[in-house]
């Protein structure tokens, strides 16, 4: 959560301006590998826990897999929501 947001005190108003960011590649970009890219286009990754491929999708479905490799309990679990994309 630490690197994807900020913890805000309760019984407060708080006021966030945000600014949309989308990044659309052209068509020349398919003709370049994913490991030259160095990313993938949304139809290349198909993800274990999300609908739709974006950047932090993909980082945070990493992460999971990554700490549950490293773990020896498989407690923990990534509930796959409706709300999310």
């Amino acid at each position: 959560m630490v690197d994807h947001g900020q913890i805000l005190a309760t019984g407060r108003e708080h006021f966030i301006s945000a600014i949309p960011l989308v990044v659309q590649a052209n068509q020349g970009l398919y003709g370049i590998s994913a490991q030259d890219r160095k990313c993938y286009l949304y139809n290349e990754k198909k993800l274990a826990f999300y609908r739709h491929y974006t950047e932090d999708n993909c980082y945070t479905e990493c992460r999971y897999l990554c700490s549950r490799q490293s773990t020896i309990s498989d407690d923990i679990m990534l509930i796959k929501s409706p709300f999310i994309n």
